[in-house]
């Protein structure tokens, strides 16, 4: 794929992330958009993020951090942690989350499932579909109800093999980026 040297992202670990996650998901956003990867420096987890009666970290903190930055160097950022993560804005109990992103950008944030030490094919796959998936909200998508093996589609599992955007999802996307060097 062509590069697109409009589209950049920062990769930011956010508390400790292996190097295989971090080179892989650089991959893929060069593969799948032509956009360009940077890194950022290992950012700690924030104590006030963290909810103990969850035993996870407030997945809307996080995002607000990582917005945060991204106004203030005008980059896109994507975050990269190892706990889990949660969103209290799905009511008292919120729910446990893979990812969250801004609709429209400028950051997301993924949670590598249990196991990711290693580059086995089942973390390969869930990484890779989580990442797309709220790659797909960052250029504006939202969760539907469309072909049952798209990313976008808000009942396709992590863990499937198959997925991709489907055409009218493909269709939006070309759109936001103008045609420019994206191609599923």
């Amino acid at each position: 794929m062509p590069p697109n040297d409009e589209l950049v992202f920062f990769l930011a670990p956010v508390g400790t992330a292996p190097e295989w996650v971090l080179q892989y998901v650089g991959k893929l956003v060069i593969e799948n958009f032509g956009a360009r990867a940077g890194r950022l420096r290992e950012r700690s987890l924030p104590q006030i993020a963290y909810r103990p009666e969850k035993d996870a970290y407030d997945a809307g903190y996080l995002l607000d951090d990582l917005k945060f930055d991204a106004h203030i160097s005008n980059a896109n950022i994507v975050g990269i942690t190892a706990v889990k993560i949660y969103d209290q804005t799905d009511g008292p109990d919120g729910s446990i989350l893979d990812g969250l992103a801004l609709l429209g950008g400028p950051a997301l944030i993924i949670s590598l499932p249990p196991g990711s030490d290693e580059p086995t094919d089942r973390v390969k796959t869930i990484v890779r579909n989580v990442l797309l998936h709220e790659l797909g909200h960052f250029f504006g998508l939202t969760d539907r109800n469309c072909e049952k093996n798209c990313l976008m589609n808000d009942k396709a599992k992590s863990t499937a093999a198959n997925l991709k955007y489907c055409a009218a999802c493909q269709k939006r996307i070309r759109k936001i980026l103008n045609g420019k060097a994206w191609q599923p």
